[in-house]
């Protein structure tokens, strides 16, 4: 026989596929997720970044579109602040924002 024990406020990976689960990149980005999959297509919104994520097209061979991404880290120098942006074409740009604290972005396979 196994036991298996579920603590509150213990850790658990996330995953949140747009559109299917939630309309927007950022209300995924906001429902705190450490996931976020997106399906192809052109989304029209700034999502802004403000704690370590990951944003990954999916599938992979057909990458999404995405006009912006602002990474503003949280002032919580506890936080990670590392983001992973993977299989997603970004049209216009990532813009860094808080030049208070260094941030740490990994870039991986960005069209």
């Amino acid at each position: 026989m196994v036991t298996a024990w579920v603590l509150p406020g213990s850790p658990t990976a996330s995953v949140i596929v747009v559109p299917d689960e939630l309309p927007t990149i950022q209300s995924a980005v906001n429902a705190q997720t450490d996931t976020v999959l997106v399906r192809a297509g052109t989304y029209d919104e700034d999502v802004l970044l403000f704690r370590g994520i990951a944003i990954v097209g999916y599938p992979l061979l057909d990458p999404p579109q995405l006009q912006r991404v602002r990474i503003k880290p949280t002032d919580d120098p506890s936080s990670s602040g590392s983001y992973v942006l993977m299989s997603i074409d970004v049209t216009h740009g990532i813009i860094l924002e808080n030049g208070s604290r260094a941030i740490y972005v990994h870039i991986k396979d960005c069209n």
